[in-house]
């Protein structure tokens, strides 16, 4: 877990939206057991808040790409995973299998993975942004 993951973890237990710019990653771990009122099991509500919080992050990377260069290649390898994970979700919301499917455990899968490869382009991104600031600044 990372300091970035408290947001959207936090945003979703109050029932706010993420901020815009976060890249953070819900903390399963840190979801309620058992939601009485709208009578969901945590595995929806896992899957609810992770596709949630890719919609969030996917937004900012659609925006962000449009000022800034981003890696193509790994950008959509992102989005790829991010198409499965919908269709993944959806069979779940759609089938009749239950409230704890194995399609919302391999939904929350695929989300986590698209949201990690994001964090980590992030990351890469911002790498190279400070270190091409480092080097004009000593120009």
């Amino acid at each position: 877990m990372n300091q970035i993951d408290l947001v959207p973890t936090i945003s979703m237990l109050l029932g706010v939206p993420v901020p815009f710019a976060n890249l953070g990653s819900l903390v399963p771990a840190l979801v309620p057991l058992k939601n009485t009122e709208k009578k969901t099991t945590h595995t929806q509500q896992v899957a609810l808040g992770l596709a949630l919080n890719s919609a969030q992050v996917k937004k900012y990377l659609s925006t962000y790409s449009k000022i800034a260069s981003l890696p193509s290649k790994e950008v959509t390898e992102m989005e790829e995973v991010l198409k499965d994970a919908v269709a993944k979700y959806e069979e779940a919301i759609q089938g009749g299998e239950g409230k704890d499917s194995i399609a919302y455990r391999e939904a929350c899968a695929l989300f986590k993975i698209f949201l990690a490869g994001i964090t980590d382009l992030g990351r890469k991104v911002s790498l190279l942004w400070l270190l091409l600031r480092a080097f004009f600044c000593r120009l």
